[in-house]
């Protein structure tokens, strides 16, 4: 299978809005009606340019360069050995399922971001958290998802670099409903890995999904429950992936 799984709303649609005001675009019945019946179907949905151009630069920016790097925290269980050269997507898919079968599901290396206490006044707490709790985007995913979700939870950033790799078992999101990421990673490489793949019920490779600045992904329970995956970053890539990622309850 390798059926386009993004569904691009911004792009079918942005002659009929004002570019300088991102909330009145989300929110607009065409739009709402449009992505609902999206995700009603596909249980997935692609939005790009969630955000004003000013408020995602500014996250990257933190990201990437203002944040305390020691609140990067590494997480690694390096049970599986993928094929190291990162384009090579059907044979890291056929290993990320035999470690699956053999009970080494839970086989990564990344970097994401700790828990800060409460009342922390960095900006990713009083600024970057609070932009998925917020009214006008429950309102959005409300609108699109037809359900009542009241705010946004285990909200953090993941950052993947050169040998990062995730072997990602379906268990993991067993309990969920409704996950989020938003993708902050420029001008991303096909060839660089670090590509997200999903392996269908038949465990076909859907098409790889390629990081892509400003986008938000949403992802009902049907396809949480799904084999996910992202290739090993080449060892000589020196760009680095930013995603956060909840999930709304």
């Amino acid at each position: 299978s390798s059926r386009r799984r993004h569904t691009r709303c911004l792009s079918d649609w942005s002659s009929d809005v004002c570019s300088s005001d991102l909330s009145d675009f989300l929110l607009e019945d065409k739009f709402i009606n449009y992505c609902n019946k999206q995700f009603s179907t596909d249980h997935y949905l692609f939005v790009e340019n969630f955000l004003p151009q000013k408020t995602a630069d500014e996250i990257y920016e933190w990201y990437s360069n203002k944040m305390n790097p020691d609140w990067w925290r590494q997480h690694t269980n390096r049970n599986t050995i993928f094929y190291t050269r990162p384009q090579e997507i059907e044979i890291n898919a056929l290993i990320a399922k035999q470690s699956i079968n053999q009970d080494e599901s839970k086989s990564y290396l990344f970097s994401q971001t700790t828990d800060h206490h409460n009342g922390c006044p960095c900006f990713e707490c009083k600024t970057i958290k609070p932009i998925f709790s917020s009214a006008e985007c429950l309102k959005f995913i409300n609108l699109i998802t037809n359900k009542s979700f009241s705010k946004a939870n285990k909200v953090y950033c993941r950052k993947i670099g050169n040998g990062d790799f995730i072997c990602s078992d379906n268990k993991i999101y067993h309990n969920a409903i409704l996950q989020f990421s938003y993708c902050i990673t420029k001008k991303w490489s096909l060839n660089w890995g670090g590509l997200k793949i999903i392996l269908d019920s038949n465990d076909d490779i859907n098409y790889p999904e390629v990081p892509s600045y400003n986008s938000l992904i949403l992802k009902g329970h049907k396809e949480l429950s799904k084999t996910n995956l992202v290739t090993p970053v080449g060892e000589k890539i020196t760009e680095k992936q930013y995603e956060i990622f909840g999930f709304f309850e």
